[in-house]
């Protein structure tokens, strides 16, 4: 399979929930939970509600427990909100790590080197957001 390579937000489009994740050092690191395309505007951003809303961050926080849970985290508790917005802006990658401590992990779209099989990192994984 071909790759693409790209720093638009078509290499977004390429990424599929359940591919594997490889570091710029060639390690396989997780795999895509979900992947946020971005969009989302300022004027959004600050107005709150649904529009501020993306897999992993909620500027507004969870309505209920069961979704407190179903998110994992969120920005209220662990996200920097400056980091939140621009992954709301600009998309992102939510990663399953192969680890069970830190489970988690945000790959912002510039740190997308390309995609085939795989998504390729253009950064070591240690440097990816753990929230």
């Amino acid at each position: 399979m071909e790759r693409m390579e790209s720093q638009d937000h078509s290499i977004l489009t390429q990424v599929r929930t359940g591919m594997e994740v490889v570091d710029s050092e060639g390690n396989a690191i997780g795999w895509v939970e979900e992947t946020f395309m971005g969009g989302v505007s300022n004027d959004q951003i600050e107005m709150g509600g649904r529009e501020a809303e993306a897999p992993g961050i909620d500027l507004n926080g969870p309505d209920d427990p069961g979704e407190m849970l179903a998110r994992i985290f969120t920005v209220d508790n662990d996200v920097p909100r400056e980091l939140a917005e621009r992954l709301l802006r600009n998309g992102y990658v939510l990663i399953k790590r192969n680890n069970l401590i830190g489970s988690h992990r945000f790959v912002q779209r510039d740190q997308i080197a390309s995609v085939d099989q795989h998504v390729h990192l253009s950064v070591p994984g240690d440097r990816l957001y753990n929230p």
